[in-house]
């Protein structure tokens, strides 16, 4: 049996926190939620509504102490437009004024994961010209500056005007100088 990788951020929360937490967003019935090993940053869990509709419920932990959905639902709503598909975002919320810990949940899109794509030799030309096609796109989303978003108004921002400012930065404070 091949041995993971990696495994996702091991929650605080029980499974039926999350239940409750996405009924009463939603305002739908759970009637089926299991836990994903996927990612590294968030807790991931799929959830099917007694609508029929799937989602993706994702929980950043307390620990890390930052998030990045607000940047994700500014992206998705960029990408959208120049026709890369992204989920919709059912909710989001990055304050604990209803759950503990920050939470998005999007509708799942059809599909399976890279990891489960079983694709022929004949099928993985077609499917990396795809991928391409929409990293291309991705590519076309304007965005001023570089290096980390930061929420200026409406958008986001790098906080590095230029690519070489942020090269810079980044050979000065890089992981492999020595602490002092």
């Amino acid at each position: 049996m091949p041995e993971k990788v990696f495994q996702s951020f091991k929650p605080t929360h029980t499974t039926q926190e999350v239940i409750y937490l996405t009924e009463k967003t939603l305002g739908k019935k759970v009637t089926n939620i299991s836990r994903q090993d996927l990612g590294q940053i968030n807790a991931v869990y799929f959830a099917t509504l007694s609508d029929k509709t799937d989602c993706v419920v994702r929980i950043s932990p307390k620990e890390r102490n930052s998030n990045s959905f607000d940047e994700e639902a500014w992206a998705f709503d960029k990408c959208r437009v120049v026709g890369v598909p992204t989920p919709e975002i059912l909710a989001l919320n990055t304050s604990p004024s209803n759950f503990p810990e920050p939470y998005m949940i999007t509708q799942r899109l059809p599909g399976v994961n890279g990891e489960e794509a079983h694709l022929s030799e004949d099928q993985k030309p077609a499917v990396l010209s795809q991928l391409g096609h929409y990293l291309s796109l991705i590519h076309s989303v304007h965005i001023e500056g570089f290096g980390t978003l930061h929420k200026q108004g409406e958008t986001f921002v790098g906080e590095h005007p230029t690519l070489w400012h942020y090269i810079e930065y980044e050979f000065e404070t890089g992981w492999w100088l020595p602490v002092v």
